[in-house]
């Protein structure tokens, strides 16, 4: 039934008529009973088909669109199916595949190794089962080919990023421990050199075409061409190396700038070096952008939209870097009209590569990001510390057949700190997280649009403005029982006031 779901779901996507949405829901009801009867029967052992049937629930949801974030509950069943190896009965090629396919590429719901940067906590991927398998001492004892050998070498590295930035975020903490600090650069070493290997290079150079066409010619004297691949394996293969090197680009940048001795005395190369590594890094995942052309696949937009909005931080530390340097400083290499170009440079690719994740995020009619409150993001992700508004846990469910994002707070920051409302946990659930992103979130929390009385009937640990079509709820342990008490925060600020209509083609 799932492969019935996506055909369907796939005829929907190709021509949106009345009689195929009616049959793609039709079949989608039916897949999903069987879905649910499977997760039952093998609850305490997972199965290879049960896998394969979820990551197809994955792919049709997303041809559907992803407005309504119901792929966002396959991609949990996914996590969780996945996390702790290998299933019984597994196809092992098609399985790594899979794994492959699923365990970076979703920021839009930021559930996986990214989510982990920005949640201060390790990658569920990051575990002897999959480390070990992925090691490249192991991987070349199993004669495999070169695109398998890459991606599980890959996968090995990315996996252990959110380790990376937990410890350089302890060591800003106790910057006096020197052991706390020894780890964060050790670390940060040994991911870089498994990173340097000619295999990754030599692989994804000879997986590169170039197109000299391109519809977007704002850019040219910077970007020259655009980047497309012959399959699309090889495009996740290199925009991923290419965001990892952003990722630990990011990190180095945090190191040196926080312990410039302790870094001088490392074997990591010097800020001059990184800063190049991570700026021809970003170049090359704009050159993908680049060359999407006009009617991508949803599929394609959602794999594309995550190393690429990755790769703003680099143009971000390129500004800062080069306003930093002090002339007759070591860094200070190059005449002061070249940084002067260079600054310029770093400014336009910012702009534009923030202009064209919205547009990418428009087409999949998410709402669009911000810059100050991506910027913290990217700035965390790197090591610095974790903005008060990131939750201490996110999570999706459902409510009246619509998906629900569910964000809590305990009493604590991820960093540790007292937050300043102490209490008991709150959970605040949101409906339509498509038009709900980190910047409305950043504003509640810093007090922007205060709370208003609910005008909306009461319901338990919950109120509901009922003339919001977007809102947010107070909910979960500690939450008022007191009618006149319970509150709503005012999110019509929130709401964005050029959401996409979300009717018509989805592209």
């Amino acid at each position: 039934m799932a492969a019935k779901f996506l055909v369907h779901s796939f005829d929907c996507y190709a021509d949106d008529s009345h009689s195929n949405k009616i049959q793609a829901m039709r079949t989608k009801g039916e897949a999903l009973r069987e879905l649910q009867l499977s997760l039952v029967a093998s609850q305490q052992a997972p199965t290879y088909d049960l896998l394969l049937a979820t990551k197809m629930h994955y792919a049709s949801e997303v041809l559907l669109g992803v407005t309504n974030l119901h792929y966002a509950i396959h991609t949990l069943g996914l996590m969780d199916l996945l996390k702790s190896g290998v299933l019984s009965g597994a196809d092992e090629k098609n399985f790594w595949n899979i794994l492959d396919n699923t365990y970076i590429d979703d920021t839009l719901t930021r559930t996986k190794v990214t989510m982990a940067m920005t949640a201060g906590r390790l990658s569920i991927y990051d575990n002897d089962i999959y480390l070990s398998s992925t090691h490249p001492a192991v991987l070349a004892q199993l004669g495999l080919d070169d695109r398998q050998f890459i991606s599980r070498a890959m996968m090995h590295v990315v996996v252990q990023c959110p380790r990376l930035t937990v410890s350089i975020r302890n060591a800003i903490r106790n910057p006096n421990d020197v052991d706390a600090v020894a780890l964060a650069v050790s670390q940060a070493e040994n991911l870089w050199r498994l990173t340097r290997q000619n295999y990754f290079v030599d692989y994804i150079n000879a997986s590169i075409k170039t197109v000299a066409d391109c519809d977007d010619n704002t850019l040219t004297d910077i970007l020259g061409y655009g980047i497309d691949f012959n399959h699309a394996q090889e495009m996740v293969i290199a925009t991923r190396y290419w965001l990892l090197q952003v990722f630990l680009c990011g990190t180095l940048d945090t190191l040196s700038r926080r312990f410039p001795s302790q870094f001088g005395l490392s074997l990591l190369p010097g800020p001059e070096t990184f800063h190049g590594i991570d700026v021809s890094a970003a170049t090359q995942l704009a050159r993908v952008v680049f060359a999407l052309g006009p009617n991508p696949s949803p599929l394609t937009l959602i794999r594309t939209h995550g190393p690429f909005s990755g790769s703003i931080g680099a143009w971000h530390r390129q500004v800062r870097y080069l306003l930093m340097i002090q002339p007759g400083s070591e860094d200070s290499s190059g005449s002061a009209a070249a940084r002067e170009e260079a600054l310029c440079t770093a400014l336009r690719m910012k702009r534009w590569v923030l202009d064209n994740c919205n547009v990418i995020l428009n087409r999949l009619h998410i709402t669009q990001v911000d810059e100050p409150a991506w910027m913290e993001a990217l700035d965390c992700m790197a090591g610095e510390e974790l903005p008060d508004w990131i939750p201490t846990k996110v999570s999706f469910g459902a409510e009246d057949g619509e998906i629900i994002m569910k964000l809590e707070y305990s009493g604590v920051t991820a960093n540790g700190d007292p937050r300043l409302s102490a209490g008991p946990p709150r959970v605040f659930n949101v409906r339509n997280p498509a038009q709900f992103g980190p910047q409305h979130l950043r504003e509640w929390v810093k007090g922007s649009g205060g709370p208003v009385v609910a005008k909306g009937p009461p319901e338990a640990g919950c109120v509901v403005e009922t003339a919001s079509p977007h809102w947010l709820c107070l909910g979960g342990e500690g939450a008022s029982t007191d009618p006149s008490e319970r509150v709503e925060r005012d999110v019509s600020a929130m709401t964005p006031t050029n959401a996409p209509s979300t009717g018509g083609k989805r592209l």
